[in-house]
């Protein structure tokens, strides 16, 4: 994921041009009592980086998670986007991400590139007076949620090492423990045999004596 925002961050994105007005129908005219004025170049591309910095909040590097909005174990390994995006700072927006993902997905899906393009900005110009939507405010609004799962996923791997780690180390003890146990176990059962040999050899001294005291039949050793 870092290698996915490092590259997402060095693209360009191609700034819109304003709309020149309307030729005058004495533009010649014009132009010739005019002194000649050098055509405005058009805006030179910017990295998405860039963008993010002129846009209102966080720097990509700015974006960042606490390791307490972490959950290590989260049910079925789903996480929660939006409470992500909250935790790293990433600020509202008007026109998100996602809104443009949507916008996208109702285009023809054989409509060309570039003209998917033109339709999304003439769309985004109409909004733009509104609501403040710009391609600008798009990229920085995915750029910074980008960064937020990049830095959730690291601080998510860290906990999770961490977490294998110790419960291994809890493994390793209980597994000890078990040993101990097993030996415990192993132990008791000699001293039973050991316990009822010695019984059983003692219970027959005191049958000879019996035996001996008494009429006894065989196979008893003392049996007239």
């Amino acid at each position: 994921m870092k290698d996915i925002l490092k590259k997402a961050a060095g693209l360009f994105v191609e700034m819109p041009t304003t709309d020149a007005p309307e030729p005058s129908p004495f533009a010649d005219l014009e132009a010739a009592s005019k002194p000649a004025v050098a055509p405005t170049p058009p805006p030179s591309p910017k990295t998405v980086e860039e963008v993010v910095q002129a846009a209102p909040g966080p720097n990509l590097d700015e974006i960042k998670v606490e390791p307490s909005q972490v959950t290590v174990v989260a049910p079925g390994g789903k996480v929660n986007f939006a409470d992500v995006y909250a935790g790293a700072g990433v600020p509202d927006s008007s026109f998100p991400a996602e809104k443009a993902l949507d916008m996208l997905a109702a285009l023809p899906a054989d409509l060309p590139l570039e003209a998917k393009r033109q339709t999304v900005r003439v769309t985004m110009a109409a909004m733009g007076s509104s609501m403040g939507v710009t391609p600008e405010t798009v990229v920085a609004d995915a750029s910074r949620k980008m960064a937020a799962l990049t830095s959730y996923c690291d601080v998510l791997e860290t906990r999770t090492t961490e977490f294998v780690a110790g419960t291994q180390l809890e493994i390793n003890q209980l597994e000890r423990e078990i040993a101990a146990k097993r030996a415990m176990i192993d132990d008791t059962k000699k001293m039973l045999e050991g316990a009822l040999t010695s019984l059983q050899a003692e219970c027959d001294r005191l049958d000879d004596v019996l035996e001996f005291f008494t009429l006894d039949v065989p196979p008893s050793r003392n049996a007239s």
